[in-house]
């Protein structure tokens, strides 16, 4: 059974939001905590985009690490019309 935890990334410019996303926490796969953090963080960060988390797999070995990457691979190449008959979409 694959484990997932939530990346929480952080806008640099707290102001406008218009600058770089950067890693801020990571966090086990409970999302009603995640947003309990992000709603008490100061000023504007819950309403403007200013942060931005992300569910991904915990991945434990490298032979995971490199299945993952060739399933990601794969999907990438393949069209839209294929996913849909692959079921995918």
């Amino acid at each position: 059974m694959t484990k997932y935890v939530w990346v929480v990334k952080k806008n640099t410019d707290q102001v406008e939001g218009r600058g770089a996303m950067l890693f801020d926490t990571v966090w086990i796969d409970d999302y009603d905590l995640v947003k309990e953090y992000i709603n008490k963080q100061p000023g504007y960060a819950n309403k403007g985009g200013l942060y931005d988390m992300v569910r991904v797999p915990l991945l434990t070995d490298i032979a995971t690490v490199r299945q993952e990457q060739l399933k990601a691979s794969a999907l990438a190449k393949l069209t839209k019309d294929e996913k849909e008959a692959l079921g995918l979409i």
